[in-house]
């Protein structure tokens, strides 16, 4: 079962028997004595979580395909993962968001137990059998599918504000609830964001770019995680619901006629913070260098226009605070977030470095930021540095190199 084991195949399917199975048939009719069920292990993106396609397969031919997805069977033990907050924040989207929704995939079973973290469990239907299907480029994906996924956050973060301005007590209430996922001080992602995060400094040092600007940026991104920190912070009043972890693995697309549609998947790290947040993170993570540079003002163009039309078919008459020059100056303010992530995790994406999900520990990590840090050579080097000017030209950070 594609590096699942025989017995946690049983495991997995009696608890499905179990558990999920009579959820199913009460929604959808059957017989529990009449099913066969399918598994198997998703092989084209990057899991921390257990998770596994199910099948369920009736006696009378029909046919429901499910998404599974549980706390992992063994961890590092000396590095946190924050998996009561992740699976606490994706169950709170789906029990009050994505309900009352229809953008999203629909969920079929929820179970969430704080105290015992291995009964806990999401179960939504599985958005392939929709014909949706991630982007075939794992990497500098295509302009079309930019364009798809920029449209679709812009939507996401147009629910956020409508929420916020009709009915703010529920919003206020859904924030509260979010938990911190990621950001704590002193774990591991400090470290191996603050090693990494150099690497386009020294790039330019050893070409004799700007000193005075590698100083001030080399000062800043030895400790880029206290800045992200930072910018994670909400800003009012553009601060929206995020979904944190916007890229290409969490992106599903399909083709209807000359429409390429999107929808979004994996809530775990839903924040309150800049919409900037997502974006950056968008771009610097999932999409090119060329794109990043040449495509920049038609991209956000294009998000703020979609953004724009979404507000005003939900009913928003007050729109002047979402001006494309307010937005955009957040923006500026927010843009290294997914530039640092960048540089620190598109080694691994590219291939440039292996990271054993089974060997993972402290030592570990801080062995794969050495090797992040040099991986592709200069190549990658020059991109990311290119980068980071290119952040200068366009303002992004004027508020640190002042």
């Amino acid at each position: 079962m594609n590096g699942t084991s025989k017995d946690m195949r049983t495991e997995l399917e009696e608890w499905y028997k179990e558990t999920v199975l009579p959820k199913i048939i009460k929604k959808f009719g059957g017989n529990c004595d009449k099913v066969t069920l399918e598994i198997k292990v998703p092989g084209n993106a990057f899991f921390i979580s257990s998770v596994h396609f199910v099948n369920v397969k009736f006696e009378n031919g029909q046919t429901i395909s499910t998404f599974v997805k549980k706390p992992p069977i063994v961890l590092p033990c000396d590095m946190n993962f924050h998996l009561s907050e992740l699976f606490g924040n994706e169950i709170l989207f789906y029990r009050e968001i994505a309900s009352t929704a229809k953008r999203f995939p629909r969920c079929i079973y929820i179970s969430e137990n704080a105290n015992d973290l291995k009964n806990t469990a999401i179960v939504i239907e599985n958005i392939e059998c929709m014909d949706y299907k991630m982007c075939p480029a794992q990497y500098d994906i295509p302009y079309n599918y930019i364009i798809s996924g920029i449209q679709e956050i812009a939507r996401f973060h147009a629910m956020g504000y409508l929420m916020k301005t009709h009915d703010n007590v529920k919003f206020s209430k859904i924030v509260n609830k979010i938990q911190e996922s990621r950001y704590f001080k002193g774990e591991w992602q400090e470290i191996v964001m603050n090693i990494v995060a150099v690497r386009p400094t020294n790039y330019l040092r050893k070409n004799k770019y700007d000193e005075d600007f590698c100083d001030k940026m080399e000062k800043y991104l030895k400790n880029a995680y206290n800045g992200t920190r930072e910018i994670i912070k909400p800003c009012e009043p553009l601060a929206v619901l995020c979904h944190g972890d916007f890229t290409r693995n969490n992106i599903f697309y399909r083709q209807l006629g000359d429409t390429l549609e999107s929808m979004l998947v994996d809530f775990a790290t839903i924040r309150y913070a800049s919409p900037a947040i997502d974006l950056s993170t968008f771009l610097y993570v999932s999409c090119s260098a060329k794109d990043i540079i040449q495509n920049f003002q038609d991209i956000f163009e294009i998000y703020h226009d979609t953004l724009i039309n979404a507000l005003q078919d939900g009913g928003m008459k007050e729109i002047a605070a979402y001006s494309y020059d307010k937005l955009l100056a957040d923006y500026r303010r927010h843009a290294l977030y997914g530039y640092v992530i960048g540089v620190f995790f598109n080694p691994a994406q590219r291939g440039l470095i292996t990271v054993d999900l089974t060997e993972l520990s402290i030592a570990k990590m801080r062995e794969m930021a050495e090797s992040a840090l040099h991986a592709g050579g200069d190549d990658f080097s020059k991109e990311v540095a290119d980068l980071l000017i290119n952040l200068r030209e366009t303002g992004c950070l004027d508020h640190i190199i002042v």
